[in-house]
């Protein structure tokens, strides 16, 4: 298995995704790649988070795949609850079909 070559600073959103694609041609360790996706989307953001989360739906559940953060660069555990969280902006993010992008995640009433 190849080891990830994190790329330089991306600039656009089309140069991650070739880039993606790229890394998906060789082997590679699906973490390794997802964190680095997610490293290069909340910069291209300029966030200070970015999840990646696994719909279940037999449970109606959110569980935390991965999380890159600048605060805690570690994988977020847990899960979330479709039918108790509907502020979530996963879950609105999940019922809409669409990303959700946080300018101020304080003042959003998002955050749970």
């Amino acid at each position: 298995m190849s080891k990830i070559q994190f790329p330089p600073k991306l600039e656009s959103f089309d140069e991650l995704i070739i880039w993606s694609l790229d890394q998906l041609a060789k082997p590679f360790d699906s973490q390794s790649l997802i964190r680095s996706i997610l490293e290069q989307i909340r910069e291209l953001t300029s966030s200070v988070r970015a999840d990646l989360l696994i719909y279940q739906s037999e449970m109606n559940v959110l569980f935390f795949s991965e999380t890159s953060s600048v605060d805690d660069p570690g994988t977020k555990s847990g899960q979330i609850s479709l039918a108790d969280s509907k502020s979530s902006a996963a879950v609105r993010a999940l019922i809409n079909g669409k990303t959700v992008l946080i300018d101020d995640v304080h003042e959003s009433g998002l955050l749970s």
